[in-house]
């Protein structure tokens, strides 16, 4: 068992070593390696594509340089990296030149992520990452972004942040050059690519599998240092929590708690609710006052309804209920509302009759498409940055 998880150690320390000498030597743009860069591209395109048609693939995958390293061409390739790094640590046990390869892993690692970290840092600091949003983007609906568009406009919106960011992964770099100060290098590099990380992993990012790569990686040298190596032997020492520790933790922690819950114990959310909410536009309505007209409706999905009248105005109303049948209603003594809002026979069409603010009011409304938003699926494989909008698609102006 320890023979074969020693193995496993080895395959995965020379799967790294593999990946980070390749953004080294062909991710960044050497004049004098330009022709050996391009050549070795070519190759992998070719090889990477062949290997792909081999395993059943029908197409040509994406391998432009574009932006995202969670293209299918990059997995296979991380996996072609995986699968060289196999028949090296088997070698590295007869050869005592492979395996000496190892000793220069924490180097490589160190080079690879100060080479990045100064890179996306100083495109922070002169505005060429996180661009500020032009008035085209300005205008558009939020709901109809996609999570990394709505990701890159925040961004970009405050230029202190993002020098503040950039700032810290310049600095992060600049430790990671010297010995002394390796350890807090290491921790500030692990802490950004986290963050990185899951900033791509919850807003479907498209660095993906390189972020959590180099927070593997930073993480690594983090652990070799001596001072993890003190604080780690501290926090797993057999010394027993102070009875002060454990009530201050309660004191904390126990309000934080029940004020979460309270808040989420307000909200009922149901299957039901989840399929009818979203954005509708009226199809025709059988009331002709002319000063009583909702061409549009939201429905929300913690029992809000929202009427929107030609004039901009809205109104604000509960609902409850399920199966396809809700209940709108308002207990305003002098404008009552009362709807029945039914899920009619074709897909997304709704049917609203009842009293509107003391009105009789009868309307068909229709569904229009979900918004990217909330209703974009999570993605592993991204052949191109999702940075999009469908706002000028589906807006009406009136």
């Amino acid at each position: 068992m320890n023979v074969f998880m020693c193995l496993l150690k080895r395959i995965f320390f020379y799967f790294l070593f593999l990946y980070c000498l390749e953004v080294i030597l062909f991710y960044y743009n050497v004049p004098l390696m330009s022709s050996i860069q391009d050549s070795y591209y070519s190759f992998l395109k070719l090889l990477i594509n062949k290997l792909y048609l081999f395993l059943g693939g029908n197409e040509h995958l994406v391998s432009e340089l574009n932006g995202s390293t969670d293209r299918l061409f990059d997995y296979i390739k991380n996996g072609l990296f995986l699968f060289l790094s196999i028949p090296i640590s088997l070698f590295s046990y007869k050869f005592y030149k492979v395996r000496k390869i190892l000793d220069y892993l924490p180097t490589i690692i160190q080079i690879t992520s100060i080479l990045v970290l100064f890179e996306y840092g100083f495109a922070k600091i002169y505005n060429l990452q996180f661009m500020s949003p032009d008035y085209f983007r300005l205008s558009e609906e939020i709901g109809n972004m996609s999570p990394m568009r709505l990701l890159w406009t925040f961004m970009g919106v405050s230029y202190s942040f993002k020098v503040f960011v950039g700032i810290s992964q310049v600095i992060a770099a600049t430790l990671l050059i010297f010995k002394r100060t390796m350890f807090l290098g290491s921790l500030m590099s692990s802490i950004l690519f986290l963050n990185i990380f899951i900033f791509n992993m919850t807003f479907d990012g498209p660095l993906k599998s390189f972020s959590f790569i180099f927070l593997i990686s930073n993480l690594l040298i983090l652990l070799r240092t001596e001072e993890a190596a003190f604080v780690l032997k501290r926090i797993l020492s057999n010394r027993k929590l102070e009875k002060k520790e454990v009530i201050l933790s309660f004191v904390v922690l126990l309000p934080l708690v029940m004020m979460n819950y309270r808040g989420f114990d307000n909200i009922s959310v149901t299957k039901d609710s989840l399929s009818f909410s979203g954005e509708y536009r009226a199809v025709s309505s059988l009331n002709h006052n002319v000063n009583f007209s909702f061409p549009r409706m939201i429905i929300e999905r913690y029992g809000k309804v929202k009427f929107f009248s030609s004039q901009y105005k809205a109104i604000d109303l509960d609902y409850s209920g399920d199966e396809g049948h809700f209940v709108i209603f308002d207990n305003d003594k002098e404008m009552p509302t009362k709807l029945i809002l039914n899920r009619g026979d074709e897909s997304g069409q709704v049917s609203v009759r009842g009293i509107l603010n003391g009105i009789d009011f009868n309307g068909e409304y229709k569904l229009i498409d979900k918004e990217k938003l909330i209703f974009r699926p999570f993605r592993f494989i991204n052949d191109y940055p999702f940075n999009e909008s469908e706002s000028f698609k589906r807006r009406k102006f009136y």
